[in-house]
């Protein structure tokens, strides 16, 4: 039995849908557009603005190692010169449960939402107001269901697991997230909330308000109202900032390998994935027993319990990964919503208003962290944005060579800080500029020993490269000269017509069990096209 079981993709989206009552009778009568935020802090056209970008922080206080805490408060010093925050996924770990809301996020955030800073303690995990726009996209934690049995454990040891004495201890109680429950109620404006159509009609005169998305293109919108109401209208959603379009992805329901794909495995290749499979299991058990001894030695920082802690979720997120290659389904793919980006682009790229676009959500799609690069999500994620950037890209004449489609893109789920540029791919993500953001608290990673240059075909040197990683932060080193750089960013968008992003990350190190916080150089992103000045 898998200590924490990721959910169907259709159960993912019909749990959601519910949640929101997605096209329900009252919604399409008062012709509500589900799926558009409106942020009143937007600056005006044409000025520049910041925001701030987190991912995979959910982590709890862990004696007196506290990675989150210490990104926290470093972002508490730049949020007068954000407009909002980003999050890209996995916001409380490990299972997304609401008993570990307020550990793993109110009390570091606490900054960042109304009456916080007085009594953190006091503000429920589904009544939190944000100071400042806080607006993230589901990661797999949060989706994470707990089997019963796990939980009844988990549950009824809890007191004694907080004050046995080994420093660290799994953020898991008696439930997971019961497919995203938690999330949802967070940070999404649930109408199932409400008792009959006449309260959820109420409820939009209050808060939705008639928008112009694109030309044409009016509908009441959901307002986000900083201090007063901070929701999200739904699991995907866009908005505009600066000129610039956002969409905001879950990626949980397009990341399964399908069946009939194109990429169905060889003999050889299910030989390999088995056999991996049987390696994880046996690295596991060693981690286990060496984790048991550790029991019995002083580790008050929590340091060398919480990487073997992170060793261990990492081996079964693996192992999650080569199961659903082995076993591909069919049909568990999200087309609703990946329309919904083909024809926001579009309508997006025909918008004279409109001089960017930025995709931000939790899966890469390009990535070099050790643990995340050739897993078959990753590429499953690839070719399905692939799939829509090619049919963009092919409504609005464009092709490779071109200004890219999309300005950039910002992920999480591998727990470092990178920078990577596409080559030119054959498709409409080529020549595209991709972040990873995923090092703000859980588990650093390492950058893998095949190098930066990411191929056509995994583990083929020979193979054409389609991206460089230009920078990442995360684990590296060994023994006493291990470093671990956890980090978030503070990007600035310039005016232009084609903007530029002026990427700043802050970096929170710890070394041989001391901290240091420092701003690491900066770098600057600009969507152009190959050879242009």
């Amino acid at each position: 039995m898998q200590f924490a079981v990721d959910p169907a993709v259709t159960k993912k989206i019909q749990a959601m849908q519910r949640r929101v009552r997605w096209q329900s009778t009252v919604v399409q009568e008062q012709g509500i557009n589900q799926t558009h935020l409106v942020l009143d802090n937007a600056p005006a056209s044409g000025e520049d603005f910041s925001f701030l970008v987190i991912g995979d922080s959910g982590t709890g206080k862990q004696g007196r190692y506290d990675p989150q805490y210490a990104i926290a408060e470093q972002m508490q010093a730049q949020r007068d010169n954000a407009s909002f925050v980003m999050h890209t996924g996995d916001v409380v770990y490990l299972v997304g449960s609401r008993e570990y809301y307020q550990d793993n996020f109110i009390r570091p955030y606490r900054h960042f939402l109304q009456g916080g800073e007085n009594n953190a303690q006091a503000i429920a995990y589904d009544k939190m107001v944000f100071n400042l726009p806080f607006l993230p996209v589901p990661g797999n934690h949060d989706y994470y269901d707990l089997p019963l049995p796990y939980g009844l454990l988990m549950g009824l040891t809890q007191k004694v697991r907080q004050w046995f004495p080994i420093g660290v201890d799994w953020d898991v109680g008696w439930h997971g997230s019961f497919t995203g429950e938690a999330y949802a109620r967070a940070f999404m404006d649930c109408l199932d909330r409400f008792n009959n159509d006449r309260e959820i009609t109420k409820h939009f005169q209050q808060h939705y308000a008639p928008h112009t998305i694109h030309p044409g293109q009016t509908a009441p919108c959901l307002h986000y109202k900083t201090g007063e109401f901070t929701r999200i209208p739904n699991r995907y959603y866009s908005f505009r900032m600066g000129d610039i379009d956002f969409f905001a992805l879950d990626s949980n329901t397009f990341n399964v390998p399908l069946a009939g794909s194109g990429q169905a495995l060889t003999s050889e290749q299910r030989d390999q994935l088995k056999q991996k499979l049987e390696d994880l299991v046996a690295e596991k058990q060693t981690i286990r027993e060496s984790m048991d001894k550790m029991r019995f030695e002083l580790d008050r920082d929590g340091e060398d319990l919480e990487e073997m802690r992170g060793e261990l979720e990492q081996i079964d997120e693996i192992r999650r990964d080569i199961e659903k290659q082995l076993n591909p389904h069919t049909g568990e793919l999200d087309g609703v919503q990946l329309k919904w980006l083909e024809t926001g682009l579009i309508a997006s790229w025909n918008d004279e208003a409109v001089r960017g676009r930025v995709l931000f959500f939790h899966h890469p799609p390009y990535v070099t962290e050790t643990s995340k690069w050739y897993q078959g999500q990753t590429h499953a994620i690839r070719d399905n944005l692939r799939t829509v950037l090619d049919k963009v890209g092919f409504s609005i004449g464009w092709k490779v060579g071109d200004r890219p489609l999309v300005d950039l893109v910002i992920n999480g789920h591998a727990h470092c800080l990178e920078h990577l540029e596409t080559l030119n791919t054959g498709h409409g993500d080529a020549y595209t500029n991709w972040l990873v953001c995923g090092g703000s608290g859980y588990s650093l990673r390492r950058q893998r020993q095949e190098g930066a240059t990411l191929r056509v075909v995994d583990f083929q040197p020979d193979s054409p490269a389609i991206a460089e990683s230009k920078v990442f932060f995360g684990k590296t080193g060994s023994g006493r000269k291990k470093s671990r750089a956890y980090s978030f960013l503070h990007i600035n968008v310039t005016t232009g017509k084609i903007p530029k992003f002026v990427v700043r990350p802050f970096i929170s190190e710890r070394f041989q069990r001391s901290w240091q916080h420092y701003p690491a150089q900066p770098f600057t992103i600009q969507s152009r096209a190959p050879g242009a000045e």
